[in-house]
């Protein structure tokens, strides 16, 4: 099917479809196929008859409208073409969907992240790993939230004193 596909591009694209290394030889005498085409064999493998008729009709129907208006098509990537095999799916145009602005404020309410919810995930979290420790024997490992915020504070006291050491030894 992929090289009626390649032919077909020939056909239609010419030199340009040749520039995009769509060439099924790479050496036609000893019949060594180029690393394009077994590129497209392996990532279109799963595509049936009617997909690959789909696909090229749909591809001969944007390169006609294309040259109708003036412009110039070249040839698509195997993604575009599987794209193209299936004209029915929304999944194609969901992935040329513009995403919101960064300074939008609508879109802005969803980034921000619930700080509830991310509360109710952590306690959630702890509670669950209490229940594997305990699972395991071992219950004096959990600390408390005031504990391990004592811990990080007791880190990080540690690490001003290790750097004023450092500079001292740098310095003298």
């Amino acid at each position: 099917m992929v090289l009626g596909l390649f032919t077909r591009m020939a056909e239609l694209f010419r030199n340009k479809a040749r520039s995009e290394g769509l060439i099924i030889y790479f050496d036609e005498e000893k019949e060594i196929y180029s690393d394009t085409f077994k590129l497209w064999c392996v990532k279109l493998k799963d595509l049936t008859i009617e997909h690959f008729r789909d696909g090229t009709l749909a591809m001969e129907q944007q390169a006609e409208a294309m040259y109708k208006s003036g412009e110039q098509m070249w040839p698509p990537s195997f993604a575009e073409f599987r794209a193209l095999c299936f004209p029915n799916s929304d999944f194609d145009r969901q992935a040329h969907r513009m995403l919101p602005s960064l300074w939008d404020p609508v879109a802005m309410c969803y980034r921000l992240e619930d700080q509830t919810a991310k509360a109710q995930r952590y306690e959630l979290g702890q509670k669950k790993t209490g229940e594997l420790l305990e699972l395991l024997g071992d219950t004096k490992t959990r600390l408390t939230p005031a504990q391990t915020a004592e811990a990080q504070e007791f880190a990080r006291i540690r690490l001003e004193q290790a750097k004023q050491l450092l500079a001292k030894k740098q310095g003298a």
